[in-house]
């Protein structure tokens, strides 16, 4: 049986696996790009796919972008 689900980044061996490749697949100027990586967790093989999307990372910078404008409306309110 064959399933797929999304694993948290939070998750410890995702976020070091992410990192460990981010630059690269940034770097490689496709629009889309991923690897593919057999990882043993809790004593399951599993495969694992890092995927990267300059949309996503669009959407990531507008985010944080408006996060830092409104915090720093709180905080010209606040003083």
């Amino acid at each position: 049986m064959t399933w797929v689900s999304r694993v948290p980044e939070t998750f410890g061996s995702a976020t070091a696996l992410t990192q460990a490749v981010a630059g690269d697949l940034a770097a490689s100027g496709e629009e889309m790009a991923w690897r593919t990586f057999c990882v043993v967790e809790a004593g399951v093989r599993q495969r694992w796919l890092v995927v990267h999307s300059r949309a996503a990372r669009n959407r990531a910078e507008k985010t944080l972008q408006r996060k830092h404008l409104l915090q720093g409306d709180s905080e010209m309110k606040a003083f």
